[in-house]
């Protein structure tokens, strides 16, 4: 995980309470893909022990691991954290039983998959919530038809690899892009095998391209 998320701990914090999406449509995602698990589970990216409190209480016994010391304090007060310097995990091989990636795989260098791979024990599992590469390739928009109000989408550069860095809160903030059978393929280059895929709109607001997927709930087995 680069160093500029060490000084955007606030600013992420706000976007994610500020969008009704993330309780409305990220958290049930994933707290679905996850249902019938139980063990220790890796929270990747866990900010302040947000996804960590709801997996918490049942059979899963979550760690989060992070980069920003301010953010893994408050983590620290649901369960234990790790601080990382993604995509490397100083956990032992094999060590665990599954992870959770939420929002943030976008983050993260191709690296991040042979290294969950290597802490998750054979037949365990991992399971992701993103933003569908779809609609944030770079160059991508909703365009809507003035003569009759339809909307159709350009796709932008969604079949190539990229990045773009975009401005959060006045710094610059860099974002991966990787087409979905790309990210797909990471993953099972990994040693992960898929079980589980799903491609969900945003319905909430009335948004005029609200059809779209605009998420993708994705489950893994480790082989």
């Amino acid at each position: 995980m680069s160093r500029e998320w060490d000084e955007l701990a606030d600013w992420w914090l706000t976007e994610l309470e500020s969008d009704p999406t993330y309780e409305q449509v990220v958290v049930p995602l994933l707290l679905d893909l996850v249902a019938a698990d139980r063990g220790t589970v890796l929270d990747v990216g866990c900010g302040n022990g947000r996804i960590m409190a709801r997996l918490k209480g049942g059979e899963l016994h979550p760690i989060g691991c992070d980069l920003n010391f301010s953010l893994l304090a408050d983590a620290s007060r649901v369960g234990s954290v790790i601080r990382v310097h993604l995509p490397g995990i100083p956990l032992r091989d094999a060590s665990i039983d599954g992870a959770v990636v939420v929002l943030s795989f976008e983050h993260f260098s191709d690296e991040i998959f042979t290294e969950l791979a290597r802490v998750i024990r054979p037949g365990g599992w991992m399971a992701a919530v993103a933003n569908h590469p779809f609609v944030t390739a770079p160059g991508s928009a909703s365009v809507i038809d003035p003569t009759d109000g339809e909307v159709f989408w350009r796709p932008g550069t969604y079949l190539d690899r990229g990045e773009t860095i975009e401005d959060a809160d006045g710094r610059p903030v860099t974002f991966l892009h990787r087409p979905l059978g790309n990210l797909l393929s990471l993953a099972a280059d990994a040693g992960f095998l898929l079980t589980t895929l799903r491609e969900v709109p945003l319905e909430a607001g009335g948004l005029p391209d609200a059809g779209l997927p605009r998420l993708i709930g994705v489950r893994w087995a480790r082989r």
